[in-house]
C-alpha cells in the first residue's frame, strides 16, 4: 500500500499544470546614454503581454515604441505558440539602471541591471556612414582574452552591404554575437551594427589588429526598372590597433598557464559518497569554469588512486560558451571509482593555480580533501550470485575451491521463455510497422503543411493591417518553413532566395521604416501583400549569399 501511495503522488505531480513561463530579455547589458535597448516580453501560455504596468520601468527609461507579434515554433513535430512584445527603451541617465520585475497575468519576470555609460564623444556626425574600432585593454597577458569591437554607423539606407573578416597571425579569433541598435550623435540618429571579437594572443610582444573594411551602396530613389542598384558605393575602413602582449609572469609556478578573469572549480558525484559498499562503482567529476580563456587551455584534473580504490578516468570534455562579454571555457574531468575493500578512504585535496587578469595576481582554486566510508558488501542470498570483485594490487593466497556444475544452457526453462517473449514482441512491432506503412509520415507532413498555411495567412493579415513589425516576424517564420532553414532568415536573404523584383522592392520598403520610431504609422502593407500573392511557391534561387551582415532587427529565433 505504501508503494501505491507513492505512485499516486507521482501521478498527481505530473497531472498538475506547469506554471506559465513569461520572460523579459534585454538585447544588451551594457550601453551608452545615446543608445537604444530592446526589451522583449515573451509569453507561452496565452498571457496578455500588452496589459503590463510599465510605470516603474519608466522611472529610468523612456519607452519610445513597442510592437506585439505572435509566433509559431515547431520542434520535433510539436508546435508551440508564443506572444512577444518588443519595447524600445531609451535610458534617462547614466549609471546602473534597473529593469524591474514585470507582472504579466500573475507571473513575474526576472529583474535585470543595465550599465549605462556616458554618451560617446569625438564622433563626427557629418558623415552619412562611418566605422570605428576599439579594444577593452591596451595590454594583455599571453593567451588571455582581448575584446575587439567594430561598429558600423549608417544614417542612410544601404544595399549590397559587406565587411571584411578579422584575421590575425599568432592569435586565435572568435567572433561573438552581434547586435543592432540606434545611437543618437549630435542630434542625428544612426543605425549601429556592433560586432565583437574575442582575441587570444599566442605570442608575447606587440600585437597589431588590422583595419576592418565595410562597404555598402547608397540606396537611391527608384525612378525606373533600370535604375535599381545604381547608387553610390561607399567604402569605409577602421584604424589598425596595436596592443602589448605580456609574457607569463616570473612568479608563475610550474603548472599550466591559466590567465582568466574568474575561475571556479566544482566537484560532483554520480551517487552519494557516504552510502557506498564494496563492489560499488561511482563517478567523480571535476568541472572548471573560467571566464576569458579558451577551453582548450584548461588542463584535465587527474584523480589520484589510493589503495582499495581503482580509478578509471574518462575522456575530458571541453566547451567554449560565447557571450556578449567574451568566451567562457568549461572543462570537465571524470573518473569512475571502483571500490574493492571496506574501510575509510581519504581523497587528497585538489589545487589549481590560475592568474587573475583583473587583479593581476596569482590565485588558487581549491577543493578540500574528502573522506568516504565504505561498508562491506551485502551478504548474497540463496537466489543471488555473488558479484565478482576485480583483482586487487596484492595477490590473494592460492586456494583450491570446488565450483558447482553449471546447469546446461539449453535445459534452462527461463532462457526459452525469455526468447519466446522477445520473438513475440519483435513480431508484433514488425506487424505494426507493416500495417502502418507510410501513414505515420503523412500526418506529420500534413501538419507541417497546415502550419505553413497558418503562417502564410498570418503574414497576409499583418500586411492588410499595416503592422510592420508583426509582418516582418511572420514573414521570417513563413520563409524559414518554405526555405527549410534552421534559423529565421533576414529580409535580404528572403529577397535573394525568391529573386522577385516586386518582393525585393516591398521588403526594401519594409526594411527602411522598421527602425523608425513611428514605423507602425508609416508602413503600408499593400505592396508586400500583392507581391506575396503573385509569388509562385517553390521559386527559390539555388544559391544564397553567405557573407551578409547580421539581421538588423533580430532574427526572431
Amino acid at each position: 500500500m505504501r508503494h501505491v501511495g507513492k505512485l499516486w503522488v507521482v501521478l498527481l505531480v505530473f497531472a498538475m499544470p506547469l506554471q506559465a513561463a513569461v520572460t523579459a530579455t534585454a538585447d544588451r547589458s551594457v550601453m551608452t546614454l545615446a543608445d537604444s535597448l530592446v526589451l522583449t516580453l515573451k509569453a507561452t501560455e496565452g498571457e496578455d503581454v500588452d496589459n503590463v504596468d510599465l510605470s516603474e520601468l519608466r522611472r529610468d527609461f523612456e519607452v519610445s515604441s513597442s510592437g506585439t507579434s505572435s509566433r509559431l515554433s515547431i520542434v520535433n513535430g510539436r508546435s508551440e505558440r508564443s506572444t512577444e512584445r518588443a519595447l524600445v527603451l531609451l535610458p534617462k541617465r547614466s549609471g546602473s539602471l534597473k529593469i524591474p520585475s514585470l507582472q504579466v497575468d500573475g507571473v513575474r519576470t526576472r529583474a535585470q541591471t543595465i550599465e549605462v555609460l556616458p554618451a560617446p564623444r569625438n564622433i563626427d556626425a557629418s558623415q552619412d556612414v562611418f566605422v570605428e574600432a576599439e579594444v577593452d585593454q591596451e595590454s594583455v597577458y599571453l593567451q588571455s582574452q582581448l575584446i575587439h569591437t567594430f561598429r558600423i554607423y549608417q544614417a542612410v539606407e544601404l544595399t549590397d552591404r559587406g565587411r571584411s573578416k578579422l584575421e590575425i597571425p599568432d592569435a586565435v579569433v572568435e567572433e561573438l554575437e552581434s547586435v543592432v541598435f540606434q545611437r543618437v550623435v549630435d542630434g542625428r540618429p544612426y543605425r549601429v551594427i556592433e560586432v565583437k571579437h574575442a582575441i587570444f594572443p599566442q605570442k608575447s610582444g606587440e600585437l597589431t589588429i588590422p583595419a576592418l573594411s565595410f562597404n555598402g551602396r547608397r540606396e537611391m530613389a527608384r525612378g525606373s526598372l533600370f535604375s535599381f542598384g545604381s547608387g553610390e558605393m561607399l567604402r569605409r575602413r577602421s584604424n589598425p590597433i596595436t596592443v602589448e602582449v605580456k609574457p607569463i609572469p616570473a612568479s608563475w609556478p610550474d603548472a599550466t598557464w591559466l590567465p582568466a578573469a574568474s575561475l571556479e572549480l566544482e566537484e560532483s558525484w554520480s551517487a552519494e559518497p557516504g552510502a557506498l559498499k564494496v563492489g560499488d562503482s561511482v563517478t567523480r567529476s571535476f568541472t572548471v569554469t573560467a571566464e576569458g580563456i579558451d577551453a582548450s587551455l584548461l588542463p584535465p584534473l587527474e584523480q589520484v588512486e589510493v589503495p582499495g580504490l581503482r580509478v578509471y578516468p574518462d575522456q575530458p570534455k571541453t566547451e567554449n560558451r560565447p557571450g556578449r562579454n567574451g568566451i567562457t571555457g568549461v572543462a570537465t574531468s571524470s573518473a569512475a571509482l571502483l571500490i574493492t575493500e571496506p574501510g575509510q578512504y581519504t581523497l587528497p585535496a585538489v589545487r589549481l593555480p590560475w592568474w587573475d587578469t583583473n587583479a593581476n595576481r596569482l590565485r588558487y582554486a581549491r577543493l578540500p580533501e574528502r573522506t568516504i566510508t565504505v561498508s562491506g558488501a551485502a551478504p548474497a542470498t540463496a537466489n543471488e550470485a555473488s558479484p565478482a570483485l576485480p583483482t586487487v594490487s596484492q595477490p590473494a593466497p592460492t586456494a583450491i575451491t570446488t565450483a558447482p556444475t553449471p546447469e546446461p544452457l539449453l535445459a534452462n526453462p527461463w532462457l526459452w521463455s525469455t526468447v519466446a517473449a522477445l520473438l513475440g514482441w519483435l513480431l508484433t512491432v514488425l506487424w505494426l510497422l507493416y500495417a502502418r506503412g507510410d501513414s505515420g509520415r503523412q500526418p506529420a507532413q500534413r501538419k507541417q503543411s497546415e502550419d505553413t498555411t497558418q503562417l502564410y495567412r498570418a503574414l497576409l493579415a499583418s500586411c492588410k493591417a499595416d503592422r510592420a513589425r508583426e509582418a516582418r516576424l511572420n514573414l521570417q517564420r513563413w520563409a524559414q518553413q518554405q526555405l527549410g532553414m534552421e534559423r529565421s532568415p533576414t529580409l535580404s536573404e528572403v529577397a535573394d532566395a525568391y529573386n522577385d523584383p516586386g518582393l525585393s522592392d516591398a521588403l526594401a520598403a519594409l526594411d527602411t521604416c522598421l527602425y523608425s520610431p513611428d514605423a507602425e504609422n508609416r508602413w503600408q502593407g499593400k505592396a508586400l501583400l500583392e507581391a506575396l500573392k503573385k509569388l509562385r511557391p517553390g521559386k527559390v534561387k539555388a544559391s544564397r549569399r553567405g557573407s551578409e551582415l547580421p539581421p538588423l532587427y533580430g532574427s526572431g529565433t
